[in-house]
């Protein structure tokens, strides 16, 4: 999409836990793209700018992972449950 715009990014960094990006940004002239709520506390805590992105931007994917030995483990499921139940009424 940037290059059909004849834009181009930076990549400075790279990380697979989005909860770093405002610790990083802190002391920068960086941006990033952050899940809107983390953004706005983030932003709210740690002195930050907050701005809309200028395209849109699809949505991600939030994932569980459990080791496969508590699959079927009752206490495991109930807690797995609670965790969609929570993160369903937000």
């Amino acid at each position: 999409m940037l290059k059909c715009q004849q834009q181009s990014r930076q990549v400075i960094w790279s990380t697979p836990h989005f909860m770093a990006v405002p610790f990083l940004l802190a002391n920068s002239d960086c941006v990033a793209l952050l899940p809107r709520r983390m953004a706005q506390q983030c932003a709210k805590a740690m002195n930050l700018k907050l701005l809309s992105p200028p395209i849109e931007i699809e949505g991600f994917t939030v994932s569980m992972v459990w080791h496969q030995r508590n699959t079927n483990n009752p206490q495991h499921e109930w807690l797995r449950q609670q965790i969609v139940d929570a993160a369903c009424d937000i």
